[in-house]
């Protein structure tokens, strides 16, 4: 008679569901998900771009990595006849610092600096920190009047960040 010799049947293997290949983060990547159907990957890039909406405004300036840099609003926070540097008396305030992130210092020594002038005052690095906005639920309350250097940054991208720069004088922290 004839016989089946079981001993030698080939291995079937299980249906492919996408878990068998592999996807692996590379540089500035970032892979979640099992590469199911139930857990499909899902490829994030760690960089960011000029003129990407991100942290309650628009990226003007990135490092060389594109994870990170500077934000402006979206829209001045002063408009038509503008705003005064100080706070009521000419003042020395030592704000000479003129580099990426010396505005936030600049802001923050101007700020201490002209409040005893004038404690309900109104003056350009005042008004940039008391900025706050609101996107998706999260608040953004970081916000500083840019240094002389900064401020040259956004204006080299006024157009990626949709053109706000009117006609008119702005202010730097840099005094």
């Amino acid at each position: 008679g004839s016989y089946t010799d079981l001993t030698n049947q080939p291995t079937i293997p299980t249906a492919a569901d996408g878990s068998e290949t592999k996807v692996i983060a590379g540089t500035n990547l970032i892979v979640t998900g099992a590469g199911t159907i139930a857990s499909p990957y899902v490829i994030n890039s760690t960089t960011h771009y000029i003129g990407e909406s991100y942290g309650g405004g628009i990226i003007f300036w990135l490092d060389a990595t594109g994870q990170h840099g500077l934000i402006a609003a979206t829209v001045d926070q002063i408009t038509g006849i503008g705003i005064q540097w100080y706070n009521g008396t000419y003042r020395y305030t030592g704000t000479s610092g003129d580099g990426l992130g010396a505005g936030a210092m600049n802001t923050a020594i101007i700020v201490a600096t002209q409040m005893a002038d004038n404690q309900t005052g109104t003056f350009a690095a005042k008004v940039c920190a008391d900025y706050s906005v609101t996107v998706g639920g999260v608040t953004y309350g970081d916000w500083y009047l840019p240094s002389l250097y900064e401020l040259n940054l956004l204006y080299q991208q006024k157009t990626a960040v949709g053109g706000v720069f009117v006609n008119s004088y702005y202010w730097s922290s840099t005094e």
